[in-house]
């Protein structure tokens, strides 16, 4: 269309199809949780652009559950993004180069096959937070 030859030994193109979205930019902008009895209840929420995504996961309120419930909550806050369904399935913290992360698992399902994501996020402010960071980290590289 410009008028300039392109040898296709050297270059080529990609076409991508229509359900490509760029999800680099999308961020966790906050985070809050709140107890309620015996459980806690996380609601996170995700911008892209000038678009609010809010997504709320609850769940009894032990250390290892505190973790999955922010993580679901991330991933619920995209979840109309997609078709796909997606789950997480573990979330723990480990020390790499004298660093806290947390990774996360998660069960990406599309067109009946399952796929294993994981994610990560230093543990800078907030290990919940880290948790949701995790969570769609792993939802970006799906």
């Amino acid at each position: 269309s410009t008028g300039l030859r392109i040898d296709r030994k050297i270059v080529s193109v990609a076409q991508l199809n229509q359900e490509y979205q760029q999800v680099d930019d999308y961020r966790l902008e906050s985070i809050k949780a709140e107890e309620i009895g015996k459980n806690l209840k996380v609601t996170v929420t995700v911008k892209h652009d000038d678009e609010i995504y809010e997504g709320s996961s609850e769940g009894p309120k032990t250390s290892l559950q505190r973790l999955r419930i922010a993580a679901s909550a991330a991933l619920k806050a995209v979840d109309e993004l997609s078709s796909n369904v997606f789950s997480v399935d573990d979330v723990r913290i480990i020390n790499l180069a004298g660093k806290d992360f947390v990774v996360c698992h998660v069960t990406k399902l599309a067109n009946d096959k399952e796929k294993s994501i994981i994610g990560s996020a230093e543990i800078e402010r907030d290990v919940l937070f880290a948790a949701a960071n995790a969570a769609l980290d792993a939802w970006k590289r799906a």
